[in-house]
């Protein structure tokens, strides 16, 4: 026997809200797994989203204490700044690869190893990394954070005087290059020229490309699971739309209960 549990939003109780059949119960089991999948794509993102955000929020904040400036760029002040970008940045390259191994892996597990969804996820992420020095040299950069270090160690006050500010933030080229050797084609990137790499423009630039990959790689998946999306929001309106959750619990000949939770927060993903 199936039957579907819904909680209510007034009192979060928990109500019996019809008995299904085992033909519909199998087809929310199979479109419920889909918008498990997408969901679980969306938290990776979040991970990578929310640090970008708090990277952004602490160079603001450098601006307006150093630039303006509001406080002098002590000796003490850039060490401080320096251990936070590097704090910041080491979470950045983290949950960036995070975010590309979690997208390859389970493309992988669930469409399979030859389908042509890893393969267009494979090829967005290819296409970035020829186009954009930024996404080669973020990728490769968190590979030399693992066997090398803290990789921000230029922080200095351009101007000689305390008092008047001009916050430099840089990768040292000659201290990557000669850390580390399996650049590949960053190489090239990093003996371009001499002059050293700005952190804070580098890591703005990151920031506002890394949304579009995710968001080619959402359109992608709404519209491949568009089905399944449309399928569950209208099954859920019709149900009961005035509550905050569906479950469905399914009970065996011998009385035993198993509940199953139906993925509602997918549907906040569909492509408008």
């Amino acid at each position: 026997m199936y039957n579907l549990l819904l909680v209510t939003k007034e009192t979060n109780e928990h109500i019996v809200g019809k008995e299904i059949s085992r033909h519909e119960y199998l087809e929310l089991i199979v479109k419920n797994k889909e918008l498990e999948f997408l969901d679980d794509f969306d938290r990776a993102w979040r991970i990578l989203y929310i640090n970008l955000i708090n990277q952004k929020n602490y160079c603001q904040k450098l601006l307006e204490l150093y630039v303006k400036p509001k406080i002098p760029l002590t000796k003490e002040n850039l060490e401080l700044t320096k251990r936070i970008m590097n704090v910041d940045l080491f979470n950045i390259l983290s949950s960036f690869y995070f975010y590309i191994q979690f997208i390859e892996t389970n493309f992988s597990r669930y469409f399979g190893k030859d389908s042509e969804e890893l393969a267009f996820a494979k090829a967005l992420f290819s296409k970035y990394y020829d186009n954009s020095f930024e996404y080669r040299f973020f990728y490769h950069l968190r590979h030399y954070v693992v066997h090398c270090g803290l990789p921000i160690q230029l922080v200095y006050n351009a101007y000689e005087s305390p008092e008047k500010s001009n916050l430099a933030i840089l990768f040292s080229k000659h201290k990557l290059l000669s850390d580390y050797k399996k650049w590949k084609h960053v190489t090239e990137d990093l003996k371009k020229d001499g002059n050293d790499i700005p952190v804070i423009t580098t890591s703005i630039n990151f920031a506002q490309m890394i949304p579009k990959i995710h968001k080619e790689i959402l359109n992608y998946l709404t519209e491949k699971f568009k089905p399944s999306l449309e399928f569950m929001e209208s099954y859920f309106k019709q149900v009961d739309s005035d509550s905050n959750s569906m479950s469905i619990l399914e009970t065996d000949e011998n009385g035993v209960e198993l509940e199953t939770q139906l993925n509602l927060d997918a549907l906040k993903l569909k492509k408008n």
